[in-house]
């Protein structure tokens, strides 16, 4: 009986380790699907550390794509201040997982990465310390972000995005 016991333990132990680490590759879970049933698959929000803040209270920004501008709200935090003080800047944009849209920035931003739970269309996220990531789906992650802030109104987004690779210049309103 002991030794069952132990063995469950040693089980349960590593299923929570191995579950709890993020992978890495930078790319997100593809699974749209809304666990508690509410229609808020990405509705997680995170409270810890440099991720948080409020977009309320953060820079306005032009989010400019194929000729359509979106105004973006940026975080009340470090990481979205920094990136404020880059703007204004146009990047190429790489296509991941049929979701998102990603680039390297050329310098580090500070941050601290959380598990957001879910990601919602229009989300700009800092992915490790610098890949920013703008994501035109709303889906499930298992992955870790720095918030930097969001779309206003995603609507058109995706379509604006198109397929592959696709420049986007981010400058401050």
């Amino acid at each position: 009986m002991k030794k069952l016991l132990s063995f469950v333990l040693l089980f349960l132990s590593l299923t929570v380790l191995f579950a709890c680490s993020g992978g890495g590759s930078g790319s997100t879970v593809t699974d749209t699907a809304d666990p508690s049933g509410t229609g808020n698959a990405g509705a997680a929000s995170d409270t810890a550390g440099d991720s948080s803040g409020d977009p309320e209270g953060g820079v306005s920004v032009s989010v400019g794509i194929n000729g359509k501008t979106f105004t973006a709200t940026l975080m009340d935090n470090d990481t979205a201040r920094e990136f404020a003080g880059m703007l204004p800047v146009t990047l190429e944009m790489s296509e991941l997982n049929g979701n998102e849209k990603y680039s390297y920035l050329d310098r580090s931003l500070h941050g601290t990465p959380v598990y957001p739970g879910g990601i919602i269309e229009g989300d700009i996220m800092l992915y490790g310390d610098n890949c920013l990531v703008l994501f035109y789906e709303t889906f499930q992650t298992v992955y870790s972000y720095a918030r930097i802030g969001r779309i206003d109104d995603p609507a058109g987004l995706k379509e604006a995005l198109g397929d592959g690779e696709v420049s986007v210049t981010f400058s401050l309103n």
